[in-house]
């Protein structure tokens, strides 16, 4: 199995991780801010879908679905571009859970669509996340760096729901 197959796989099973997790939600948990430091599951889950098509994007030359096909109908309120104060931002925005499944889901056909392209020796071609603070990498990196930030995020997801008595991961 070759490095690009590998990192498709990941990127299909953490889409599946993910809708699982949202299945039984309510608008009620969905935006339940829990105490401390850490953002709601509206805003864990929109930061990282949307911090996925814009790195997608980016990695691929291509505008975010939220910026173009997609615009007005992702179901999240705000966006979090990159530089917003994230704390505020959690605290405001909302999201509406059925256009965001279907945003999500075009999401993930959309990485699987890119991730189908590429062969093992695009992996290292140089990628500029200045834009997310991040210094120069190769691809297989930055790609490795949205499966990281999914997997951070949907631990936090599972967490909330935890404190809200309900299972967190769907296994």
């Amino acid at each position: 199995m070759d490095a690009v197959t590998v990192i498709r796989v990941q990127f299909a099973f953490m889409h599946d991780v993910v809708r699982q997790m949202l299945v039984s939600l309510t608008p009620e948990h969905l935006h339940h801010q829990p105490p401390g430091r850490t953002m709601s599951i509206a805003a864990n889950w929109a930061h990282m879908v949307y911090g996925e098509d814009v790195m997608l994007a980016l990695a691929s030359g291509d505008t975010p679905l939220a910026h173009g096909a997609w615009r007005e109908r992702t179901g999240i309120s705000e966006l979090d571009a990159p530089g917003t104060d994230m704390a505020a931002w959690a605290t405001r925005v909302s999201v509406d859970l059925e256009l965001g499944r279907a945003y999500a889901q075009a999401v993930a056909d959309e990485a699987l669509d890119y991730l189908s392209t590429l062969r093992p020796r695009d992996l290292t071609r140089p990628v500029d996340p200045a834009v997310f603070d991040l210094p120069e990498q190769p691809l297989g990196t930055f790609l490795h760096h949205i499966i990281a930030d999914t997997h951070w995020h949907t631990g936090e997801i599972a967490a909330i729901k935890g404190v809200q008595g309900l299972q967190g991961y769907p296994f």
